[in-house]
């Protein structure tokens, strides 16, 4: 291990006397912790979750930044470079990582994408998008990368968390199983929870700024009509919005989500030609340091966003 929080406890006892003297040692107590960095946010939480006491972690992205378009400092990257583990999205989430893969782990750093073993959604997968929609994915390549979003996958995801740790780390094995099956658990209630919520829902489209949200349309029959479609950074045409007003009036839509870390001007723009509300759903890549601070971690994030689906989904 790279990083070792060492307590040395040297207690030397000299005791004279007529038998001599004696020495009592006590020996070098060592509380050993793995050295891990997680990209964004979600991947943060999980191996937080899995590694707690027993891992000292970091953050590549800063609370409350866009993740999407970050590069890391190379001051960042020499850090990274002293990692036992380095937790990653991948589907081309973290773009600057593959620059330096080879070279961590030539200096012995693991790195995993675990969003690639948790049966990421090819783009061309994706049901229910409108047709008029700017369905750019050049930033994203094939695959839809917001993976995290759908609370099953995220138990694969966690899974391969929980391996890399036990590889790394096999004295402290059960531990990491442990804490595995805690969070395992609390990801089952909260999909139980979304089915419960979402099965009888009064209509299944929300309209979202940009369709960040398709895990969660595949995993619970929603279907999420993007304004920019995968990516964030193509404006729609003009038709597109007329389209959209349209489908919103005909369906009695009236709510647009927008996200966190974007612009709400296009969803604010389309609510007004209906009469609707806007409001702000998490993709939680990119949560805040007083969210943090105030422990509102992916659980109770995905749980804010139930019920504002719920909500929309009945107005």
């Amino acid at each position: 291990m790279k990083k070792i929080l060492s307590i040395f406890a040297i207690i030397s006892i000299l005791l004279t006397g007529c038998s001599g003297g004696e020495v009592e040692k006590i020996e070098e107590v060592n509380e050993q912790r793995i050295k891990v960095y997680a990209s964004f946010y979600p991947m943060y939480d999980f191996a937080s979750k899995i590694g707690n006491e027993k891992i000292d972690i970091e953050v590549i992205v800063p609370p409350g930044a866009e993740p999407h378009d970050f590069e890391p400092s190379l001051k960042a990257i020499s850090s990274i470079q002293d990692a036992d583990l380095l937790v990653l999205n991948g589907l081309e989430m973290e773009p600057w990582a593959d620059k330096i893969i080879q070279d961590l782990e030539n200096k012995g750093v693991t790195v995993i994408k675990i969003g690639e073993s948790a049966d990421p959604l090819r783009l061309e997968q994706l049901k229910g998008g409108h047709k008029g929609c700017n369905h750019s994915h050049h930033d994203h390549g094939d695959y839809d990368p917001h993976i995290w979003l759908d609370p099953i996958r995220v138990i694969t995801m966690a899974e391969e968390i929980k391996n890399a740790l036990c590889r790394i780390d096999e004295d402290n094995k059960e531990y990491y199983e442990a804490n595995f099956e805690k969070f395992k658990s609390e990801l089952i209630k909260l999909d139980e929870e979304y089915k419960d919520k979402l099965s009888n829902t009064k209509r299944k489209e929300i309209i979202v700024s940009h369709e960040a949200f398709n895990y969660l349309g595949d995993r619970y029959g929603i279907n999420i009509i993007g304004i920019s479609g995968i990516s964030s950074h193509a404006d729609p045409s003009l038709k597109v919005l007329s389209e959209l007003t349209k489908l919103m009036k005909e369906k009695e839509i009236r709510t647009v989500f927008f996200e966190q870390l974007a612009s709400s001007k296009l969803s604010e723009t389309l609510a007004k030609e209906v009469g609707g509300k806007t409001e702000v759903l998490y993709t939680i890549e990119g949560i805040t340091m007083e969210d943090m601070k105030e422990g509102k971690d992916y659980i109770y994030k995905m749980r804010e966003n139930l019920n504002k689906i719920e909500s929309a989904l009945n107005e």
